[in-house]
């Protein structure tokens, strides 16, 4: 009986260890359940755009006189605007308050000019296919698209395996024009982003 006893009380105790065990190991998957809960709670809250974004307004009856004097074709159209406010990324819209489409480097030199004299923030503007969020207008301004109509590829140099182009040529486009000569330009798996926003980047697409 007294060996009986002994192995009764040996074996309840050991069960009373596994059950601690068990809430100790319980409550330790509820702390890290928790703590990843909040931690990714956090990571989305610091990653969400600002709901509101205050942006001083630029764009008078004067300054868009002198733009249009120096670029043939500006719009403050809303759809045009919001547009140009949103990149392929997860980035809330941040339209400007014009857009300007020159159609060479001589009206891009002229819109730089004009907005430096009226201290107007200027955003370059290629196909749209960033994922930075760079081409958000967060204070207001002008959006340069260079995509539309500076498409010109100026010269392909086969031997010395280079090519002159203008800013909104894409990397599709261009690879086009160089199929004859056996070369190709690389990286972009994914958008057909434009050349100018990929030196914008610092980069040739995302992997």
């Amino acid at each position: 009986m007294f060996r009986r006893g002994v192995h009764c009380s040996r074996a309840a105790g050991a069960a009373a260890g596994r059950t601690q065990l068990r809430g100790r190991r319980r409550d330790a998957v509820v702390r890290a359940r928790l703590l990843a809960t909040t931690t990714a709670k956090n990571v989305v809250e610091e990653a969400r755009p600002p709901e509101i974004v205050s942006k001083k307004s630029h764009i008078d009856d004067a300054l868009l006189a002198r733009l249009e004097r120096v670029c043939a074709e500006c719009t403050t159209n809303e759809a045009i605007r919001q547009r140009h406010g949103k990149d392929e990324s997860h980035h809330a819209c941040v339209a400007p308050e014009l857009v300007a489409f020159p159609a060479s480097s001589e009206e891009v030199s002229g819109i730089l000019r004009v907005c430096g004299e009226a201290r107007c923030p200027v955003i370059p503007f290629g196909t749209g296919t960033s994922l930075e969020g760079h081409i958000q207008a967060l204070h207001g301004g002008v959006c340069v698209d260079v995509g539309a109509k500076m498409t010109s590829i100026v010269e392909e140099n086969v031997e010395d395996m280079d090519a002159r182009v203008e800013a909104g040529v894409t990397r599709v486009q261009l690879n086009e024009r160089l199929r004859h000569s056996g070369l190709r330009f690389n990286v972009d798996p994914g958008a057909d982003a434009s050349l100018g926003g990929m030196a914008a980047c610092g980069a040739s697409g995302t992997l």
